[in-house]
């Protein structure tokens, strides 16, 4: 009886661990992108941040950071496809992710697009000096 309940707490306690680990790896790529990003290294950033998508995909919070370190790379293709994937995931984009959707789709050639989405920036603050 008494080895059976050691077996059982040891392999609760490895399994504790395990997930411990894990997570920690996962949080551990979105803290150093979240560093890199900090220092203007924003290629570095997405390195780390689809790192660590690539570990939990349904992430929110990552998928907006990395949204916007590809907004500021002017890598205008792939910020428009992260937010996409955001919105697709029931977020509701925030008036920053909106005028970074706004942004990247003039830049893309989409017009008709941006205006919508820079109306609906203007709805969130009518006084936007960027707008």
């Amino acid at each position: 009886m008494k080895i059976a309940l050691m077996i059982l707490m040891l392999t609760v306690s490895a399994i504790s661990v395990a997930q411990q680990t894990i997570f920690s790896v996962m949080k551990g790529s979105e803290n150093l992108g979240d560093r890199e990003f900090e220092k203007g290294e924003f290629n570095k950033a997405v390195e780390y941040y689809r790192s660590s998508l690539n570990k939990d995909p349904n992430n929110i919070q990552v998928l907006s950071k990395l949204a916007q370190a590809y907004s500021l790379l002017k890598d205008h293709r792939n910020c428009i496809a992260t937010l996409n994937i955001l919105a697709s995931k029931g977020k509701t984009l925030t008036e920053n992710e909106m005028f970074s959707y706004a942004e990247s789709q003039s830049a893309t050639g989409n017009y008709p697009v941006a205006i919508a989405y820079y109306k609906k920036c203007l709805e969130h603050d009518e006084q936007n000096a960027l707008i």
